[in-house]
């Protein structure tokens, strides 16, 4: 969920400063005011909470997923959401008929994890407006994030029928974002053909949406298309290079494909963003020792075939990056296969690890030497 999900007659946020709390001896117009400044000083406050209610949602998408959205929620959970609860609360007592005030309660609830909270101010929104789209979506966003997955679709088929048509874009944010999350419970009931029509259509609206590819990249592979799954997780990379879910989604799937170097060189990278994460080097350790991916690599060399002695390397490499034998290995292969480029990129990294290393000495001062200096 996003600043999509609030009403279009919100307002835009400033400075938080203290609540003012008008009193009975004030104007109509000023009392306004003032209910007017605590929204926007709340929604403020509240500038998190809507992105950690997402987070709890997307904890849906497997064992890695959860270990990355765990760490994220972690560093999220220590904003002013939690702060800003008390303060809600009370404005929601003394206004008990504004549904704004009534969806932002809900998405803060959520975002502290109290689900049957949360969905309690979001049914009195939607007792106050039948038809507030945010508070419908936010409603199914909270009962995916609490495995109520049946219970959730409703809510996002009824947001994508009240935004059909429509052309304001915090509506149509949301009807992208309904979208999404149908094609979501789509995949995990195993409705692929169902998801990638879902998905789809919520690509037409949040066209570079990584989560979106992500989950599209899912539903294909379910179809059992591996190679227009790989491709929607090269998307989604490319739109969020960060995306370590996608990446070990990457990894297995070209496994799957026999593509062990690139696999392993993806398991590398997920490994290193999450240096706690078990999966990725579990992952790693799937493809053997680094001592018989050396061996293999000699005897592929033997034999003739480089490019196989290379990849055997690269798998060595990934599995220990520290790996002076397994780095010196490769470089020499680059260098019997004219590719001067990483094989200096190899001896380097060797001597990172080992300034005083000969060999790789050597070999940068023949494939890199040192520009003469200019008379």
């Amino acid at each position: 969920m996003s600043s999509e999900t609030q009403d279009t007659r919100e307002t835009p946020a400033e400075t938080p400063e203290g609540l003012e709390t008008p009193t009975a001896e004030q104007p109509a117009a000023t009392a306004a005011s003032v209910a007017k400044s605590r929204i926007e000083r709340i929604d403020t406050a509240l500038a998190w909470a809507p992105r950690i209610l997402l987070v709890l949602v997307l904890l849906t998408g497997g064992a890695f997923a959860l270990f990355v959205r765990q760490e994220e929620e972690r560093q999220r959970l220590s904003t002013p959401v939690g702060r800003a609860l008390e303060d809600l609360r009370r404005n929601v007592e003394d206004n008990p008929n504004d549904v704004v005030l009534a969806v932002r309660y809900g998405e803060a609830l959520a975002s502290a994890g109290m689900f049957r909270e949360a969905i309690n101010a979001f049914d009195q929104a939607l007792k106050l407006d039948e038809e507030h789209t945010g508070a419908m979506l936010n409603m199914g966003m909270v009962l995916m994030a609490d495995f109520r997955w049946n219970e959730a679709e409703p809510f996002f088929r009824k947001v994508t029928e009240l935004t059909e048509g429509t052309e304001f874009q915090d509506l149509n944010a949301r009807r992208g974002q309904a979208f999404f999350y149908l094609g979501q419970i789509a995949v995990e009931d195993g409705d692929y053909e169902e998801a990638v029509e879902y998905l789809r259509e919520s690509l037409r609206i949040r066209r570079t949406a990584s989560d979106t590819y992500f989950q599209l990249a899912r539903a294909y592979h379910g179809l059992g298309d591996i190679d227009k799954a790989i491709e929607n997780l090269y998307v989604a990379l490319a739109f969020d290079p960060a995306y370590g879910e996608a990446r070990f989604e990457l990894g297995k799937f070209l496994a799957e494909q026999g593509k062990e170097a690139s696999a392993a060189v993806e398991f590398r990278k997920v490994a290193d963003k999450f240096p706690d994460a078990e999966m990725p080097i579990e992952a790693l350790l799937e493809f053997g020792t680094v001592e018989q991916r050396i061996s293999q690599a000699r005897e592929a060399q033997e034999e003739g075939e480089l490019q196989k002695a290379i990849e055997h390397a690269t798998v060595a490499v990934a599995i220990e990056p520290a790996s002076i034998e397994a780095l010196l290995l490769r470089a020499e292969l680059y260098e019997a296969a004219k590719r001067k480029a990483d094989a200096v990129k190899d001896y380097e990294k060797i001597l990172t690890l080992e300034p005083e290393h000969a060999s790789a000495t050597d070999a940068l001062a023949r494939l890199a030497p040192a520009p003469t200096p200019a008379p």
